[in-house]
């Protein structure tokens, strides 16, 4: 299983690379004990888009310490709503989890969606852009310690200039472990403030 995660992340890595994209996505963001940054590519194709992307969060406090990375590969569209965009894909992820006395390995693909949507301009006189997504792990899909994962983010971004937005996003985490010395769980929540880059 392990051989079976690597491979599929260095295949996640390999279209990331070589996608020839339109445009790419940045975002550095952090929090009290938090850091969270990524990489989105987007290349358009005849009914939406191709999205492919790197990231990953790290988070120490005094109950849990855990770092996770992730790789995507989703396909998405603009054209559904004025200012609408939605997101649906895989998200491949490795990383470790700490709590208390337990700590576990983690490797899985999961499932994700994401929506985004930019206000109008009747709504806002400055672009704001307000997103939510999951990414959700079964069973069947998660390796080496990971039982089940889940994952909730919403944000907000306010377009200081238009390659460029202040962002302010909350992130749950809902973990369950199965290994020695047996099941046990890390829910956390995050919140960070960042920057996000389009070029």
């Amino acid at each position: 299983m392990k051989k079976l995660l690597i491979f599929i992340i260095a295949v996640f890595m390999l279209a990331s690379e070589s996608a020839a994209a339109d445009f790419y996505q940045f975002h550095l963001s952090a929090g009290r004990s938090s850091i969270n940054a990524g990489l989105d590519a987007r290349r358009y194709i005849n009914s939406g888009y191709l999205k492919t992307g790197i990231g990953g969060i790290y988070v120490s406090n005094d109950d849990e310490e855990y770092t996770i990375a992730n790789v995507k590969l989703a396909v998405g569209n603009e054209t559904l709503y004025p200012g609408l965009r939605c997101d649906l894909g895989f998200k491949g992820l490795i990383g470790s989890v700490e709590k208390e006395q337990n700590e576990g390995d983690i490797g899985a693909i999961g499932f994700f969606g994401s929506v985004a949507y930019i206000l109008s301009e009747r709504i806002s006189p400055i672009p704001i852009e307000i997103s939510a997504g999951v990414c959700w792990v079964p069973d069947m899909l998660s390796f080496t310690d990971l039982d089940n994962y889940l994952e909730i983010n919403a944000g907000i971004g306010v377009y200081i200039v238009d390659n460029a937005a202040i962002v302010l996003s909350y992130k749950h985490f809902d973990i369950r472990m199965d290994n020695d010395p047996g099941e046990w769980k890390m829910k956390d929540g995050v919140a960070l403030i960042g920057l996000e880059l389009t070029f």
